[in-house]
């Protein structure tokens, strides 16, 4: 596990929960395609009540990957994502 150093808040962590966290360094797509290989019907995402499992998510994505695609994004190109903060 990184050393980090301590803040104030982690005296109110769980006992057991680090303060810190070592992940693989891998492409956020890539967590995302292994977790719905792995783990394809576990619920990855609730929002209103709906649930999409680690498969759907990965479908969706791949669909709004192609949609961009569709419209001329390449890889480099900038692309601002206008969100309600939820």
């Amino acid at each position: 596990m990184t050393h980090i150093h301590p803040r104030i808040w982690h005296q109110f962590y769980d006992e057991g929960v680090p303060p810190s966290l070592d992940f693989e360094a891998l492409p956020l797509p890539a967590f995302l395609e292994r977790s719905a290989r792995d783990h394809g019907d576990a619920t990855a995402v609730i929002f209103l009540n709906s649930r999409l499992t680690y498969r759907q998510l990965q479908n969706e994505v791949d669909r709004f990957a192609t949609a961009l695609a569709g419209l001329g994004v390449t890889s480099g190109t900038r692309v601002a994502i206008h969100l309600p903060n939820l």
